[in-house]
């Protein structure tokens, strides 16, 4: 039998899976369980941490090498794929630093603070989300694997819900 080329990409697409898993089953507890939440913290220790970061690094890094596995498995071409791809890219990871320099590290964290309604803040609540969305938008463009796919809607139903869900009501607008 000959093997597929995507017979590689099933051993990280599971721990991939898994953790966007987690992230929509921490979403869940922190809305049935306010009290004792996950997300926001609001103060930061290691183990929720732990359990935020690990999972969406693990998702990062999986989709990363997926993508490479699976680089221009569709066929499409390369013109395109980078065209749209890098710019994606290099405009999510600057909004995604600004963002983390605009309300610090332990806010993007999940520490309470204030309401921010400067810069980004201005036209999203969450602009580093929607930036780690055009990030994982623009490598699966730029990779043009079909594994892609799986693992995003992993992540966005994992780590976008999870963080989209449970930010409300942890900040204060600040007067």
């Amino acid at each position: 039998m000959a093997k597929r080329p995507d017979d590689g990409c099933r051993y990280l697409f599971g721990p991939a899976f898994v953790c966007g898993l987690s992230l929509a089953a921490m979403l869940v507890w922190s809305i049935r369980f306010p009290e004792r939440r996950l997300w926001p913290v609001g103060t930061l220790t290691v183990t929720n941490q732990l359990l935020i970061w690990v999972p969406t690094a693990m998702i990062f890094i999986c989709v990363i090498v997926l993508g490479l596995i699976g680089w221009n498995d569709m066929g499409g071409p390369a013109a395109v794929r980078f065209d749209l791809g890098i710019p994606l890219i290099a405009v999510g990871n600057v909004v995604v630093w600004s963002g983390v320099s605009s309300i610090g590290v332990k806010a993007t964290s999940g520490a309470a603070s204030d309401l921010n309604t400067d810069g980004l803040y201005r036209w999203s609540r969450n602009p580093q989300y929607v930036a780690d969305i055009a990030i994982l938008a623009g490598l699966a463009i730029l990779s043009g694997a079909t594994v892609w796919a799986q693992v995003r809607h992993s992540y966005f139903a994992g780590r976008g819900a999870f963080q989209l869900g449970c930010n409300t009501g942890r900040q204060r607008r600040r007067d």
